[in-house]
């Protein structure tokens, strides 16, 4: 992503990792952070010498809180990309590679309904098209809405019975890529 925001001077992007209840005080862990992780990633992240049009939210920032501010979700198989879908955000998937962690990324991956920017130009190309084509936009986020039908159906439909009201037999989900 930083090599995305030095392409694009003119946008913002935020960086949010994963929640922690609470930073602990430093005096009770030395360095405030007892969270390792998330310190070594935001070690690696200010390593790279980010441009200023990007900024590290605090991982005690509620991530819904950070939505109404936001044109597009980027993420790694993470379920903010399903929060975002569900508030009609477009969703990209950053991944250089297939490795999926389960069946339900695979789904939406290969199905279309979630793009994958494979490099920092493929991610500008992307950001550029989804913010220029407000059909593309729409498009976008009724497929990922249409999917979230399926995935997470009314309490009286079975999964496969939601599939099927959405993408009926004979239905090539892969038609509706976006």
């Amino acid at each position: 992503m930083t090599e995305t925001a030095r392409r694009m001077p003119d946008w913002d992007f935020a960086i949010k990792l994963h929640p922690v209840r609470e930073r602990p005080e430093a005096r009770f862990s030395f360095d405030g952070c007892h969270h390792r992780h998330i310190c070594a990633r935001e070690q690696h992240f200010w390593s790279l010498k980010p441009p200023s049009n990007i900024r590290v939210t605090a991982p005690e920032v509620r991530f819904s809180d950070l939505m109404a501010s936001a044109d597009v979700v980027l993420h790694i198989y993470s379920y903010a990309a399903i929060e975002a879908m569900a508030a009609s955000l477009p969703a990209l998937l950053l991944a250089s590679r297939n490795d999926d962690p389960d069946v339900f990324w695979r789904v939406m991956r290969e199905g279309g309904v979630l793009p994958v920017a494979k490099d920092a130009a493929d991610l500008a190309d992307r950001l550029s098209a989804l913010h220029q084509d407000a059909a593309l936009r729409q498009r976008m986020v009724t497929e990922q809405q249409r999917f979230l039908k399926a995935f997470y159906p009314a309490p009286d439909l079975t999964l496969a019975q939601a599939t099927q009201t959405q993408w009926p037999v004979g239905c090539d989900i892969t038609s509706h890529q976006a």
